[in-house]
Parts: structure tokens; C-alpha cells; sequence
């Protein structure tokens, strides 16, 4: 969004609305639609977490770090759920 917006913008102020008007369509609807779909199911693939808590990850993350908590929340997410999963359980009991 960084980059489209800025450009359809642009183009609307420069006069040529119908190239403004597509790359605003084109970035709202392909760009952001790929971008809230594809995302998650390529880093959950990747990861083995969960979609709910990888979103969960990227908003905390971005609320948290700003814009390089999106990338740095799920690995922290990640960790931690490891680490739980680790060290979480409780150690068998000896036998009798």
C-alpha cells in the first residue's frame, strides 16, 4: 500500500483518472486481497501454526513493534509456543 497508493494518487492529481481509478482498484482489490489471504496460509505452511494465532501474532506484533512487529510477532509467537510445548509438559513419573 506504500507504493500503490501513493501512485493512484498521483495519477488522480495529475488529471489522468482512469489510470488513478484502475491502479486504486487494482491495489485494493488484487494487491490487498492476495496479500490478506496468501500471507497466511504461505507462513502457516511454513510455520505449522495455526492461521488464528499467526494473525494473532502479525496485529500484536505490528501493534507492539510497528511495522517490523509484523514479521518479528509470529517468530516471537512461534517461540513461545515451542517453548512451551518444550518445557510445558510435565516430566514422566519414575516408576514404582
Amino acid at each position: 500500500m506504500l507504493v500503490w497508493l501513493p501512485g493512484a494518487l498521483y495519477l488522480l492529481f495529475q488529471g489522468m483518472t482512469g489510470s488513478g481509478i484502475f491502479l486504486l482498484a487494482w491495489g485494493f482489490l488484487v494487491v490487498g486481497s492476495s496479500d490478506n489471504i496468501l500471507r497466511p496460509l504461505l507462513s502457516r505452511r511454513h510455520s505449522g501454526l495455526p492461521v488464528s494465532l499467526l494473525m494473532l501474532g502479525s496485529l500484536g506484533g505490528l501493534v507492539a513493534f510497528g511495522l517490523v512487529g509484523v514479521i518479528l510477532g509470529p517468530v516471537v509467537l512461534g517461540i513461545s509456543v515451542v517453548l512451551l510445548e518444550i518445557y510445558g509438559t510435565p516430566a514422566p513419573a519414575p516408576p514404582p
